[in-house]
């Protein structure tokens, strides 16, 4: 039995598309919400500094983004697996245009509609993490050509969608799950703003309630404390057999994030191989746990080869 906890909170996009992961394959899971903005002190104690929602957890390991924890659950309870990404060769090209920019349109848009309600700590939040100011009068006045930038990513989609019921064919692939996600956000801020949300768009408004279907699960809530105790009762997994035999296993290590944020995670390098990264970390507060992110997107810092990423 896999005990599953989820870090998350309600209005996270990225929280959303594991939620309704965890409701395809009819998982059970425990709830851990974070605050949306800093002090995230619970969580930041089990991932080293990685500050973003969701974060998966299952005893001492600690599995950061998105993608990774959809494919680590996909692995984990292949009884209901998601479809291979068969897209066309531009599925990975069609994933990283949901996330990287069809989502910070839609965040654009978001902000630019609330604009006069975005609550300051919020705001100071996300300029510290993103590290620039947030223009919300120019955020405000660009609704309308942000909200045209949408709809133009929606009806490409809707014309690639097709009358198939999932992007791959009968059943949902990762690509699905990372542009439902994305589409989600956007229905809820236009329909919120009184807009036609999904309204032109019948392919897309049908494949999103076949998603929504799925429902989250079976959803139990835990304590940040409980879920610390966890990690400080039980040993990281053990490590997979094969990986690539990179100088730095062993030695200290820093893990960035290169698409946005000031998250810089320290570590022992213990597993490296072309999908993912593994760090090892050890404090009084969790004890050692096992803290892992995606190859993709996550520089290796190491300090043996001073000044370069890997």
């Amino acid at each position: 039995m896999v005990d599953l906890i989820l870090h998350h909170y309600e209005a996270s996009p990225y929280s959303e598309k594991i939620r309704t992961l965890m409701g395809f394959k009819g998982l059970s899971w425990s709830s851990v919400i974070v605050p949306p903005i800093a002090p995230k002190a619970d969580l930041l104690a089990l991932t080293g500094g990685y500050r973003r929602a969701p974060v998966l957890q299952i005893g001492a390991d600690i599995y950061c983004d998105s993608a990774l924890i959809a494919a680590e659950l996909d692995q984990r309870f292949p009884a209901r697996a998601l479809a291979p990404n068969t897209v066309g060769t531009a599925t990975p090209l069609l994933d990283n245009w949901a996330d990287r920019i069809l989502f910070w349109q839609v965040v654009r848009y978001s902000m630019g509609l609330r604009a006069d309600a975005v609550p300051p700590a919020l705001i100071h939040d996300r300029e510290a993490f993103w590290d620039h100011k947030i223009d919300l009068d120019g955020l405000k006045a660009d609704v309308g050509y942000h909200r045209g930038q949408i709809t133009t990513g929606l009806g490409w989609l809707e014309n690639l969608l097709g009358g198939a019921d999932f992007f791959a064919g009968d059943t949902p692939a990762l690509t699905d799950l990372a542009l439902y996600h994305v589409v989600w956000f956007f229905a809820k801020a236009d329909t919120a703003a009184s807009g036609s949300g999904l309204s032109l768009f019948p392919a897309l408004s049908a494949w999103m309630a076949r998603i929504a279907e799925f429902g989250h699960g079976t959803r139990t809530e835990l304590a940040p404390a409980e879920a610390i105790n966890i990690a400080l009762s039980a040993p990281p997994a053990p490590l997979p057999e094969t990986g690539a035999a990179h100088p730095a296993i062993g030695a200290p290590v820093q893990v960035l994030v290169d698409e946005f944020g000031t998250e810089v995670i320290d570590g022992t390098l213990a597993h490296i191989d072309d999908t993912r990264i593994i760090l090892h970390r050890d404090t009084p507060q969790v004890g050692t746990v096992a803290v892992h992110f995606p190859r993709h997107g996550y520089p290796l810092r190491t300090t043996l080869i001073q000044g370069k990423d890997t």
